[in-house]
């Protein structure tokens, strides 16, 4: 919030912080600073402060916090009536706006055509559940007829940073919008867009809450304190014996992903898990 007041408004920062530290607390604490900064003349300086989360239906959780903080109604406008709602709030200049990332590139093209009004955009990274990642790439997995197949589909899912990482490279920097990025694990093109250049060409988050951290000061446990590893032992039936065509990094990754995923590794896995914690834990 200093920064804010004090530097130029088009400036982004990434705010690097871990589960358990409070970021639905933290993101609302920022948005309500935010809509009434103004800076050493007294004149306002952020026109409206947008909130966009991950999630098709807003994170229940954040909003609720977001809400929470508001001392006098209507300063928080809940955008779930599609784009005219959210143009009209972005016009009429309410404090503070909750909507999507899927509205995030029609709210970018809202902001260009109001350049004498000024933004805090503030992104609260995917909390998007990993099970049906999960089940999906198994079934993928399972299904697929040989390497070829699985290659094509070795596809990394897209992510809210990389979707957003388009829009803004496509449009440019904007001039009247300041960015808040929250997110718990960046990835390289999150930090040279929101991060802060060192000397040295490395990039850096301008507020760092560690997993370690969490860990010490106990708001999330350490899942490694009692990690117990297996070694796997597996043996593939090769069809033909000499085929040049697949280099042996790629092709052991491929094989080694259809092990870890078949039915029969996971039921094995499963029964381990299982029966060390009849025997082990449940007491």
């Amino acid at each position: 919030v200093a920064s804010a007041k004090s530097e130029r408004i088009g400036r982004n920062y990434l705010i690097q912080h871990s589960a358990g530290s409070g970021k639905s607390n933290t993101i609302s604490w920022l948005c309500h600073h935010l809509a009434s900064l103004h800076n050493k003349n007294d004149k306002k300086i952020f026109d409206s402060v947008i909130v966009i989360s991950d999630r098709k239906v807003l994170d229940r959780q954040l909003q609720r916090a977001v809400h929470q903080f508001q001392q006098t109604s209507g300063v928080v406008e809940k955008i779930e009536k599609g784009s005219r709602q959210l143009k009209e709030a972005l016009q009429a200049g309410k404090k503070i706006i909750v909507t999507t990332l899927q509205k995030f590139p029609f709210i970018v093209d809202e902001i260009k055509d109001l350049p004498s009004h000024t933004f805090a955009v503030v992104i609260d990274e995917a909390h998007s559940s990993q099970s049906g990642e999960a089940s999906k790439s198994l079934k993928m997995v399972l299904s697929v007829s040989g390497l070829e197949e699985a290659e094509e589909n070795d596809i990394e899912e897209e992510s809210w940073e990389d979707e957003i990482a388009r829009e803004m490279e496509a449009r440019g920097r904007l001039k009247n919008v300041g960015f808040f990025a929250f997110t718990a694990t960046p990835k390289s093109k999150t930090f040279e867009l929101f991060g802060d250049k060192q000397q040295d060409g490395k990039y850096r988050a301008f507020h760092l809450y560690t997993m370690r951290q969490a860990i010490e000061e106990h708001f999330i446990l350490d899942v490694l304190t009692n990690y117990t590893t297996y070694h796997t032992y597996f043996n593939l039936l090769k069809k033909i014996q000499d085929d040049p065509k697949y280099d042996r990094k790629k092709a052991t990754a491929l094989l080694r992903a259809f092990v870890d995923l078949h039915e029969h590794s996971i039921n094995k896995k499963v029964s381990v898990m299982v029966e060390h914690f009849n025997d082990h834990v449940r007491q």
